[in-house]
Order: C-alpha cells, then structure tokens, then sequence
C-alpha cells in the first residue's frame, strides 16, 4: 500500500481505470468521479447511452 493512501479506495480505483483505458485505446468522453454519493450506472449496449442514477435522479453521459 502507498502510505497514507490505504483507505483512498475510489482515488486508487479511478487511477486505475483511467491507465487500462488508455492502454487499451479507450477515451472517456464524460466521466463522473469522487464525491461520497452513491451512483448506479447503466450502459445502453444497443445506442452506447451510458445514464447515471443518483438519488433516484437519472441523467445521461
């Protein structure tokens, strides 16, 4: 573990994901990261619509 970065679960998570989308040709044309709000997502494989829930809120990406 890196230090005082133990419990930074999310930061590391985000990070990670960032560097195997790049690696792997991927770009984030939005994104919706931090903050302590829980958040559902759903992909739309047929359209590509990525929509985000939060709160019982939805809006698109």
């Amino acid at each position: 573990m890196r230090g005082n970065d133990l419990f930074h679960t999310g930061a590391r998570n985000t990070e990670v994901l960032r560097e195997l989308l790049t690696r792997h040709g991927f770009t984030l044309a939005a994104a919706e990261f931090g903050g302590s709000i829980p958040r559902g997502l759903t992909l739309f494989t047929d359209t590509g619509r990525v929509s985000v829930k939060t709160f019982g809120k939805e809006h698109d990406l």
